[in-house]
């Protein structure tokens, strides 16, 4: 679909019904909600800095492991002091028992390690922050690989690697995993920064990392967890490109990870593009081996070099639904806060749990009393760590339009579709904030499909109660997939059902019910 087609469709799906055809009834009102079994209610606190009354503040650039002996699902974010009543140098940790409620822990790295990364020598500053950190447990052993950089904006970083017995820590330094130091007779590369690590299914470990500087780049790990290559004056040091800027008028690429599914045989490819203080976004691409070529929904290569292009589908950045009751109960916002919806979601890291998918990000607070301008750039300077579900719809992931609250996943009966709802599509090429649009379904005939009309032009949707997939046919023959789960409704203080999917173009779709739902 063209954009300018598509902002037609739009408009008139803000204020049009999805009429079905004589004969096939008249709308119904989401009537099968009353025998699903919803989410129960999920406040989420604004306008606080305290992790006691909102842990998931300042959580940013966050990884996420379940640890097996105590059950705990642990997050590991870059330092901050957006609380300063707590320790913010040394990785901060975050845990939960059910990725709803979380409590602040502490700091992951020990003093001694702390000393020893912030460290960039006798003539220079020392580290101010340690960035993006990723955790994994192998064997008994929690290594944590996080990022020292020599001062902000500068390309010169190491990436080190610590160890722990303990998922609290405290870690002691292993060693620097990769360092784009620049050394003389040695070769200019990437940024070595944001590391994530993928394990493939033969056995073998690998590091993604990278960032605008020079790209993403994919580097095998020895069974100790440090690289294979360690010479640092080796042509392929680095390891393989799987992505970069190219011709993107976005910057980035930027806060990478992979995760590999079985079920479909790809590993996927998660990176961020955009300012991170404010139009931050969520992309993907796929490649049937670990180290690429990774393409997108639209066939395009990560490395693509084309003017104006930005690879990667994009699956969310900013947007803003329409909110009656943002956030539940509030006890900690004053008359400065006024719902914005949210800025700049990204830098994230894919996390499997059984059978079951999940997105931890972060993202950033959308009220204008959180927004200041310098130098050209705007930025939202209240940031959260947020998990969503994660599900896969042919082949491909999507995002619940909403942080995990604890949702079962479970048979949604086409009748529960039958209603209002509100919907978002990401179809900005800048990234700018997203507004919501109102949208009817109204009950199917019996023979399973509906009529529509939007602007003078008829399409149809239809409905797989097996596999809880709505499928939405637009008007230039465009076709949306999607998955239907139940959710949190945030902005509302509700439960409902929504839906996630990428249409025929490759553009996110996110939708919600908007009437009230029984529990």
């Amino acid at each position: 679909m063209n954009r300018l087609f598509r902002k037609i469709v739009c408009a008139v799906l803000g204020a049009a019904v999805l009429a079905v055809s004589s004969g096939c009834g008249s709308s119904a009102n989401h009537a099968g909600m009353e025998g699903l079994q919803m989410p129960k209610e999920a406040d989420f606190a604004f306008g606080t800095t305290k992790y006691s009354q909102n842990a998931q503040v300042g959580g940013h650039d966050p990884c996420m492991i379940k640890d097996a002996k105590s059950g705990y699902y642990y997050a590991y974010s870059t330092d901050n002091s957006v609380d300063n009543t707590k320790p913010g140098k040394g990785i901060q940790i975050r845990r939960s028992k059910d990725l709803v409620n979380w409590e602040f822990v502490g700091v992951a790295l020990s003093e001694k390690a702390i000393l020893q990364a912030q460290d960039n020598g006798a003539n220079a500053e020392p580290v101010g922050t340690f960035w993006a950190p990723c955790v994994r447990c192998v064997d008994g052993q929690y290594r944590l690989y996080y990022a020292a950089t020599k001062a902000f904006g500068s390309s010169e970083s190491r990436i080190w690697m610590a160890t722990s017995a303990s998922p609290e820590g405290p870690f002691e330094n292993t060693g620097v995993a990769v360092s784009s130091w620049v050394e003389d007779g040695a070769p200019t590369g990437p940024n070595a920064i944001d590391p994530e690590i993928v394990n493939t299914p033969e056995g073998k470990t690998y590091m993604v990392y990278g960032s605008f500087f020079g790209g993403i780049f994919v580097k095998e790990l020895k069974a100790d967890g440090m690289p294979v290559n360690t010479d640092r004056k080796s042509a392929d040091y680095f390891g393989t490109c799987v992505a970069n800027k190219g011709g993107s008028a976005i910057d980035g690429p930027e806060g990478s990870s992979i995760l590999y599914n079985k079920d479909t045989g790809y590993y996927y490819l998660f990176l961020s593009y955009g300012w991170l203080g404010d139009n931050y976004d969520i992309r993907v691409g796929r490649s049937k081996t670990v180290t690429g070529p990774y393409v997108d929904y639209a066939g395009h290569n990560m490395t693509e070099n084309t003017k104006g292009l930005t690879t990667g589908t994009k699956l969310a950045s900013s947007y803003c639904f329409t909110a009656t009751k943002p956030g539940g109960k509030q006890q900690y916002t004053n008359d400065d806060w006024a719902w914005g919806g949210f800025r700049g979601p990204g830098h994230g890291a894919p996390y499997q749990d059984g059978n079951d998918f999940y997105f931890i990000h972060h993202i950033r607070d959308g009220a204008e009393c959180y927004k200041t301008e310098s130098e050209g750039k705007t930025s939202y300077n209240m940031h959260y760590m947020m998990v969503r579900k994660m599900y896969f719809v042919d082949g491909w992931p999507v995002l619940s339009p909403e942080r995990f609250a604890g949702e079962k996943e479970q048979k949604i009966s086409t009748s529960t579709l039958a209603g209002s709802w509100e919907c978002i599509s990401f179809t900005s090429f800048d990234n700018s904030q997203e507004t919501s649009l109102k949208a009817q379904l109204s009950a199917l005939g019996s023979d399973g499909t509906g009529k529509l009309e939007l602007g003078g032009k008829n399409g149809s949707w239809s409905y797989d109660e097996n596999q809880n997939l709505l499928t939405l046919k637009l008007p230039d023959g465009s076709t949306l997939h999607a998955k239907a789960e139940t959710c949190w409704d945030l902005e509302n203080s509700k439960a409902a059902v929504c839906f996630t999917g990428l249409s025929s173009d490759g553009t996110a779709w996110w939708g919600k019910t908007t009437t009230e739902s029984k529990s």
